[in-house]
């Protein structure tokens, strides 16, 4: 109960797929905020694209994680 009360007016909320549905206002989702569906990014790979020569630069905030970033041309 109340556990939204006083928060931005705007912000988005991250719904948890298992969800259906959610209250709204000072005891659910804040009115006025977004409602995003949940997407677990770890199961999806991550697409750059290229528009025109240069360097890309890579940085995470979790620094024990090592990754590999693969390429191909065509």
């Amino acid at each position: 109960s109340n556990w939204v009360n006083g928060v931005a007016a705007t912000g988005t909320f991250v719904k948890n797929p298992d969800m259906a549905s959610w209250p709204t206002g000072v005891n659910g989702i804040p009115t006025g905020w977004t409602v995003e569906e949940y997407i677990d990014y770890n199961k999806k790979p991550l697409t750059f694209k290229i528009t025109s020569g240069g360097t890309i630069y890579w940085s995470t905030s979790n620094r024990s994680v090592s990754k590999t970033i693969e390429y191909k041309i065509n």
